[in-house]
């Protein structure tokens, strides 16, 4: 499991895609999830985001947030975690944003 949590500053955009060329493509059904999700689920909370894995395989966790409000804001860090062996974890290091 991992948890990113978020700045006091910041709004996650759920629904938000990138329109890429593959976006405008004839082929391109919005209906269908991208087949290139390596995690079981998403789930956004107003302080965090956290994804639930499986299987951990190289990849990229993304989402997008905007900003609310301008200021000084301290980050808490990630956590990454194993839901059954507590004993297995990681933690990244603190992040200072100033958004002017």
């Amino acid at each position: 499991m991992v948890e990113e949590y978020l700045p006091a500053c910041a709004q996650v955009n759920k629904y938000y895609y990138e329109k890429t060329p593959e976006y405008y493509s004839k082929f391109s059904y919005r209906w269908y999830e991208d087949n290139n999700i390596w995690y079981s689920y998403r789930d956004v909370k107003k302080d965090r985001v956290a994804f639930f894995i499986r299987y951990l395989t190289p990849g990229k966790l993304t989402y997008y947030w905007r900003v609310t409000s301008s200021g000084k804001y301290i980050k808490k860090p990630t956590y990454v975690y194993n839901m059954y062996y507590e004993d297995t974890y990681a933690i990244s290091h603190i992040d200072t944003f100033v958004i002017k």
